[in-house]
């Protein structure tokens, strides 16, 4: 049988994050499980971090929305993230539709790179895919 078909966090992993999001956010923090993805909320959906894996082959960071902005909840998450990556041998870590400068400029200095099949020049800054190679 081939394990990577259901690679997702552990019980244990899961609820690392949410008590990270917590300690950040300052809110409760509920955490909502499909088939291949979690996602993150509280209650007013102030809050929210939605994680999609696809097998062994990537995770996507598919939504993210802070209350508390600028105090280092995503480098938090991305360090948990890279943490599982390179556990379960995940080849990429995603960052999808990237729309602000700051979240552009955030996925640069983190080592992610635009991927030039779906990004655009908007205002300024590659708006769109960041993605970073963890094998």
């Amino acid at each position: 049988m081939d394990t990577t078909a259901n690679i997702i966090m552990s019980p244990e992993e899961k609820e690392t994050l949410r008590k990270l999001l917590e300690e950040q956010e300052g809110v409760s923090i509920s955490v909502y499980e499909g088939i291949r993805e979690l996602w993150y909320q509280n209650e007013d959906r102030q809050s929210e971090l939605r994680l999609l894996f696809l097998f062994n082959y990537k995770v996507t960071v598919s939504r993210v929305c802070f209350i508390h902005r600028r105090q280092g909840t995503m480098t938090k998450v991305l360090s948990v993230l890279e943490g599982y990556c390179k556990k379960n041998k995940v080849e990429q870590l995603l960052v999808q539709s990237v729309e602000t400068p700051e979240m552009a400029n955030w996925c640069m200095k983190m080592g992610f790179t635009p991927d030039p099949n779906a990004t655009i020049l908007f205002d300024g800054f590659l708006m769109g895919d960041y993605k970073k190679q963890m094998i």
